[in-house]
């Protein structure tokens, strides 16, 4: 049977048993570190401390999901960690240092789309490692509402930077639904492929 698109998306993310995908993964892991790494230098020699902290904070949060497979034991695929890796690139490295927020309108809600996928997914990850029967209708649901859980935390995480260090992260209602609704939008699309994957 010919392998659908969004079928084909999932296997990426889930492909550990490919040697050449495998490799590929793995540099584009340590690519995006390295490359973290190089701008922590050279915005620590331009004096920038804050997005110096932003590298740090970014090559810290690349490795979450190795650190968090490996403390709960939890099976967490090399395709994931890849893409989380670049997703991370693309909205610490870019998005901050690279001021893409202000040169490209959309990067914002493109990232937020991206992680509400990504977040779903790892919803899918940790409902599998404890409830692998679980019906297929209550997987998409979870899924779903795990990505929208992530992204109102997130929220929530700007507001009160904004609050209590007089960060400008949020610029009204309007922008934080856009968020949401990009969120929602990235995680509903993975809670549908999962659910027709589930039911072939």
């Amino acid at each position: 049977m010919p392998l659908q698109p969004g079928n084909a998306a999932l296997s990426v993310l889930e492909s550990d048993s490919v040697p050449m995908l495998a490799r590929i993964q793995v540099a584009l892991i340590a690519g995006t570190i390295l490359a973290v790494g190089g701008a922590f230098v050279w915005v620590i020699a331009n004096g920038d401390w804050r997005n110096a902290l932003v590298c740090v904070g970014a090559a810290t949060v690349m490795l979450l999901p190795t650190v968090v497979g490996r403390w709960t034991r939890l099976r967490i695929p090399l395709g994931f960690q890849a893409f989380f890796a670049v997703f991370i690139f693309c909205a610490a490295f870019l998005g901050s240092v690279g001021d893409f927020y202000t040169r490209l309108p959309g990067w914002d809600i493109f990232l937020h789309a991206v992680s509400g996928a990504l977040g779903a997914y790892g919803g899918w990850l940790l409902l599998q490692n404890e409830h692998p029967a679980a019906r297929t209708w209550f997987v998409a649901l979870f899924t779903a509402s795990f990505a929208l859980a992530l992204g109102g935390i997130w929220e929530i995480y700007e507001f009160t930077l904004d609050q209590v260090f007089g960060q400008r992260m949020q610029m009204g209602a309007s922008d934080t639904m856009h968020d949401l609704v990009a969120d929602a939008a990235g995680g509903v699309a993975v809670a549908v492929l999962l659910y027709f994957r589930r039911s072939r």
